[in-house]
């Protein structure tokens, strides 16, 4: 088993409770916990971005800075102040995928993204 925020073994004797069946399940428990957390860690949006107030205007693509420090993987609207469709205008062949994500809209909107 492996620390997860150092990347080392946990030492066994810690969490011996000297009943094997007992040592076994609690074994089991920490291997499950620890899979849960390695697998929320290699989402995109664990280390993504929420970009606020993002303001858009029909048939004018916009150039959002991301600030991820690396191309992004996945975004999605998580608010919006219009019944208003939002779509990457550059989706075949994105431009600068690690500075901006380049959106467009089918009604003027604001939006708020997640970015990862």
């Amino acid at each position: 088993m492996v620390e997860a925020a150092k990347g080392r073994a946990l030492r066994k004797d810690l969490y011996s409770t000297g009943d094997d069946t007992t040592n076994r399940a609690l074994q089991d428990v920490q291997q499950q916990v620890d899979a849960k957390f390695r697998s929320q860690q290699a989402s995109p949006f664990a280390t993504g971005r929420i970009i606020t107030k993002v303001s858009m205007t029909a048939g004018t693509p916009e150039r959002v800075a991301h600030k991820l420090g690396r191309d992004y993987i996945a975004w999605t609207v998580i608010r919006k102040s219009a019944n208003a469709d939002v779509w990457e205008s550059n989706y075949t062949s994105p431009d600068s995928r690690s500075k901006f994500v380049v959106l467009d809209c089918s009604a003027d909107v604001t939006v708020d993204l997640l970015v990862g």
